[in-house]
């Protein structure tokens, strides 16, 4: 119901959580094409938060269809969309890791089909390589040569 309404219309974080909740719903009475499609929504909306949610319902329901290579490989991008969605919070001084708890799902979900994929974490450092961080910078049209106020 929630989906139809003004509110929905009005805020992304609404409209987002009505469609996941209707996708979880869907998944819990066997629906697990139904609930695909409605994850798959979740990915036109303009947060980062949604398109990995997206990536990560879905590639639980075809771990649940059996389909683990397909579950897999949206797990990956998933991993991938996360990185740089980290990267641009710490490029912009956001919080270092705005999608701590999608990210230990995602990983989670990766190990259980191939622990292999999910590299080790590393012990201490930076979050982020040097040279990715100047990327964005540049992407930004900042000059990573040059520090800011």
């Amino acid at each position: 119901a929630v989906l139809g309404t003004e509110l929905a219309a009005a805020d992304v974080d609404v409209l987002g959580r009505a469609l996941e909740g209707k996708g979880f719903a869907q998944e819990g009475k066997g629906e697990l094409d139904a609930a695909a499609t409605t994850f798959t929504r979740l990915a036109d909306l303009p947060e980062d938060g949604f398109k990995v949610a997206s990536l990560y319902h879905r590639a639980r329901v075809l771990s649940a269809q059996k389909q683990k290579d397909k579950a897999k490989e949206l797990l990956l991008q998933a991993r991938i969309q996360l990185e740089n969605a980290q990267l641009d919070a710490r490029v912009v001084q956001v919080a270092a890791n705005p999608y701590r708890w999608l990210q230990q799902a995602v990983d989670e979900a990766l190990m259980r089909i191939d622990p292999s994929a999910v590299p080790a974490k590393p012990q201490g450092g930076m979050p982020a390589l040097p040279e990715d961080i100047k990327r964005k910078l540049q992407e930004q049209g900042l000059n990573p040569g040059i520090p800011t106020p």
